[in-house]
């Protein structure tokens, strides 16, 4: 991973843990940049899968990336905030939903609201699971206590408020990307995903892989998970005593490793 060795031992892998098997599954990759999770998921065993980006260079690097390797995978470039309704073959389609950052990029609560609204617009009337990684509500401010792991967060605002435009750096193969981001509450969070419907939230801290303690260490790791910069949402919208996080490990560890994230969901320079 060289500059950004969280994004594979923690991203990857907590995200992955919390989705569990995808087996049989129809997924939506919202916000999918160039296809890096649609392809696991395919890989993995979901039934279909289907990307959305509003990035035009991503899709069709994801859709160049799929006639090379002849994956049934579809690249849709579409803004998420736009509704699903009257779409065909994307309305209620879906068993579970995926977005990796993209809420952090809603510059306002309606955008928010409108991102899982389209979420909820994407799985059948009788539910479904929305699993999402988004900026953690209270991350560190403290200069440069996410370097070590490949980035920065900085806050534009000088104060800090319901959100607030947030500056990240990230260094992906030892040049920089700077991307504009938002500090949502978790309240904020959880009123945008109950107007869509989803009433089960569960908040999940990240962890880190066995190999990723392994090859830096706990000492490395300390102060990332003491204050980690993201954290992940699974909400969903059938019956049920609250989000639950599921038994996923064995079924995801057989389709072979994580994929390598770098590069891909960094690169939205919009609301996708």
């Amino acid at each position: 991973m060289g500059a950004l060795p969280f994004r594979e031992h923690v991203e990857s892998h907590s995200l992955l843990k919390a989705v569990g098997s995808v087996t049989g599954l129809r997924v939506l990759d919202l916000g999918c940049g160039t296809g890096v999770y649609a392809r696991h998921f395919r890989a993995c065993g979901a039934l279909r899968v289907v990307g959305m980006d509003s990035a035009a260079a991503m899709v069709e690097y994801a859709r160049a990336f799929e006639r090379r390797e002849q994956r049934p995978i579809t690249y849709v470039h579409r803004d998420a905030t736009r509704p699903l309704n009257g779409i065909h073959g994307l309305a209620g389609a879906f068993d579970l939903v995926v977005a990796v950052y993209l809420l952090a990029f809603a510059a306002s609560e309606d955008e928010l609201a409108a991102l899982c609204a389209t979420a909820r617009q994407a799985l059948p009337p009788q539910g479904g699971r929305f699993i999402l990684i988004t900026l953690h509500p209270d991350f560190a401010h403290t200069p440069g206590w996410y370097r070590a792991y490949g980035m920065t967060l900085t806050s534009v605002e000088r104060r800090r408020e319901e959100g607030e435009r947030v500056r990240l750096t990230a260094w992906v193969d030892g040049r920089p990307i700077a991307l504009k981001v938002h500090r949502w509450s978790a309240a904020a969070y959880e009123r945008a995903l109950a107007q869509a419907g989803f009433l089960n939230i569960t908040w999940i801290r990240p962890e880190v892989s066995e190999a990723g303690r392994r090859w830096y260490g706990e000492r490395f790791w300390s102060r990332y998970l003491t204050l980690p910069h993201a954290l992940i949402v699974d909400a969903t919208t059938g019956p049920g005593e609250g989000g639950t996080v599921p038994e996923g490990d064995a079924d995801n560890s057989s389709c072979g490793p994580a994929p390598d994230p770098a590069g891909t969901s960094w690169s939205m320079p919009s609301t996708s």
